[in-house]
């Protein structure tokens, strides 16, 4: 599949090599940290950009959910990444449900309530609840992360869209 990729170069380098670091499940179980330091002993530069780039790419390969870290995140990469529904409740796993709650994973969940928002506003159908819900989303997260202006805008796009969501 690589062969059709197009890609950088180095990003490439880094897919093959976190295809050999993938444990006997299809998962990558190395932080990134270690994966850093083992590639960078494999001649990769240890860019933490490029290492995400490179798992990016090989999580969107088939077969789907190849490289998860582990069992739920190969599931939710199996999942329609352009479903707005798909996108809401894996904005809500990351902001609200994945222990511990860290930055990085209220930043996952913002992009995916943000790419989910897109999505729902070009249907032909526009859904006032599911986008309502995914404003909350994006509140919560942009609270989360301490940017409560921003966050305000969406409890007031939310509640634009649905009065009794925000109740």
């Amino acid at each position: 599949q690589l062969a059709l990729v197009e890609a950088p170069p180095e990003v490439l380098a880094w897919v093959r090599f976190l295809v050999r670091c993938l444990d006997d499940h299809g998962y990558l179980s190395l932080e990134d940290a270690e994966l850093l330091e083992l590639g960078g002993l494999q001649g990769l530069l240890r860019d933490p950009a490029r290492l995400a780039e490179a798992q990016r790419l090989l999580w969107s390969l088939e077969p789907r959910g190849i490289g998860a870290r582990g069992a739920v995140h190969g599931l939710l990469l199996q999942l329609d990444p352009d479903d707005p529904e798909t996108l809401a409740a894996a904005a809500h796993f990351f902001i609200n449900i994945l222990p511990p709650k860290t930055r990085e994973s209220t930043l996952v969940g913002l992009e995916h309530a943000r790419r989910g928002s897109i999505r729902a506003e070009a249907r032909r159908r526009k859904d006032k609840h599911l986008r309502a819900r995914l404003a909350l989303l994006e509140a919560q997260a942009l609270n989360d992360l301490a940017r409560a202006d921003e966050a305000l805008e969406h409890v007031n796009d939310a509640i634009r869209l649905q009065p009794q969501l925000v109740e």
